[in-house]
């Protein structure tokens, strides 16, 4: 069943919210070749890479599903008890990443989204990737970058936002017994490079 989007809210991650994260990225990495990790990963790992994030001061948003009044029955005790709270499952997520790690490159981030499997090409992927593209430029970063590999929606999602100048590496990842070609794609922000930039919070 598709979310109301009365019922979405993007909210910053919090560390309760990796395991629900980690089962969506492991997804991908079973079933897709969408990203070119081959092993699942960890919760510990999961756990790392977003205190990385956070350590960098850049954002980690999760899309969160959020449903009122959700009956609870207590039968715990001889007396059964009903009663109602509010229900929040992770739907979704996105964050910005180093697009490299050199000192050069410090105005340029990379954004990472994926969606819970069965909930894709729902309009999720447009809100997540907004929320990050104007957080980013409040951040004072110049550029986005994004890479794509064989996925067609997240390449369109991009292209919706401006993302311009595809550029495709063929055949650069074998995975599932098949070769994979990336497309890497690119989002001025704010000013771009029409100005001098200020120091970035991270720095």
């Amino acid at each position: 069943m598709t979310p109301s989007p009365n019922n979405i809210k993007i909210r910053n991650a919090t560390e309760d919210d990796i395991s629900s994260i980690r089962d969506i990225y492991n997804y991908y990495i079973r079933e897709t070749t969408f990203t070119f990790e081959e092993v699942e990963v960890t919760l510990e790992e999961m756990t790392n890479r977003y205190r990385h994030v956070l350590e960098l001061k850049l954002p980690y948003f999760v899309a969160v599903e959020v449903v009122d009044n959700v009956v609870v029955v207590d039968g715990a005790s001889t007396d059964t008890t009903a009663t109602t709270t509010t229900k929040e499952t992770i739907i979704g997520y996105s964050y910005a990443g180093l697009f490299r790690t050199r000192s050069a490159y410090r105005f340029t981030i990379e954004d990472v989204i994926y969606l819970r499997h069965d909930l894709t090409a729902k309009g999720l992927g447009s809100i997540l990737l907004k929320k990050l593209i104007d957080r980013c430029t409040e951040l004072g970063y110049r550029q986005m970058i994004t890479c794509s590999s064989d996925n067609p929606a997240s390449v369109a999602l991009h292209k919706k936002f401006g993302f311009h100048s595809p550029m495709v590496l063929k055949s650069v990842g074998f995975k599932f017994n098949q070769w994979i070609d990336t497309i890497t794609m690119q989002l001025p922000l704010g000013e771009s490079d029409t100005t001098l930039p200020p120091p970035l919070p991270s720095q």
